[in-house]
């Protein structure tokens, strides 16, 4: 039974010891950045405790402070305070001061254990801020003000351009700006939700072998010029950033 007492005693200090030492290594972190650049420790804390993990759909993306990840700097902070673990419990005169048996297995384990906890709480953070951040942001508003909110021009000109045309359209987008290089990664991203909130009025992306009426101007330069002859306006959006054509004397499919 005292021997159990003693186990339960010397997992406790060790779990509080390891979290004391990560929390204070990270704010080490935070505090040498903010020195370096001349920026308050309290706006650095903020942001990793708040911002350190960015929402995503699709991939699991985190910010960086001084060109330096988040995740690098925890792990980092992770493997110090194992170290220091180590140096704290296999001291012989901490050892006999304590009266713990700790084994190397014991430090790893419980550094692992208040790491993830310290972990756990920064992610659920993160995650409240941004639940609060978007329930504030879209509570209340309709499906169609959310997506107005969220891609602006890119849904507001395919629903302008749903209104002016009836029926199903084959057309094309003719765009200034290069869809798959690399160097234009937002772009891509632009295109996809364009052709998407087009759809199905304005088949772009999917060949059905019908003939296309419909040609899209996306952000050319003087696209006024760019105007195929047989072919009228219908609309102008955004500075002509975006302009909507049809073949004349052409119907829907």
């Amino acid at each position: 039974m005292a021997k159990n007492e003693n186990n339960n005693r010397d997992i406790s200090i060790l779990l509080w010891s390891a979290g004391f030492i990560l929390l204070l290594t990270l704010t080490t972190y935070l505090l040498t950045y903010s020195n370096m650049n001349q920026t308050s420790f309290l706006q650095k804390l903020r942001l990793f405790c708040i911002k350190n993990f960015s929402q995503h759909p699709n991939i699991c993306r985190t910010l960086s402070l001084k060109n330096t990840n988040y995740l690098t700097i925890f792990h980092h902070s992770c493997f110090i305070t194992f170290i220091i673990i180590i140096l704290i419990f296999k001291c012989p005169l901490i050892k006999k001061l304590l009266k713990t048996g700790l084994t190397f297995k014991h430090c790893l384990t419980g550094v692992a254990i208040s790491s993830l906890l310290i972990f756990i709480f920064l992610q659920q953070t993160t995650r409240f801020h941004y639940f609060a951040r978007e329930h504030k942001l879209f509570s209340g508003k309709s499906t169609q003000e959310k997506n107005l909110m969220m891609f602006q021009d890119l849904y507001s000109f395919p629903q302008e351009c749903k209104s002016l045309l009836q029926g199903h359209h084959q057309g094309e987008i003719i765009a200034g700006v290069n869809f798959n290089s690399n160097e234009n990664g937002s772009e891509m991203s632009r295109h996809r939700i364009l052709t998407y909130y087009l759809y199905p009025t304005i088949s772009t992306r999917l060949d059905n072998q019908a003939p296309k009426d419909i040609i899209i101007l996306y952000k050319k330069k003087d696209p006024l010029a760019h105007i195929p002859e047989g072919y009228k306006m219908l609309l102008k959006h955004s500075n002509n950033n975006y302009i909507l054509l049809q073949k004349k004397g052409k119907n829907a499919f």
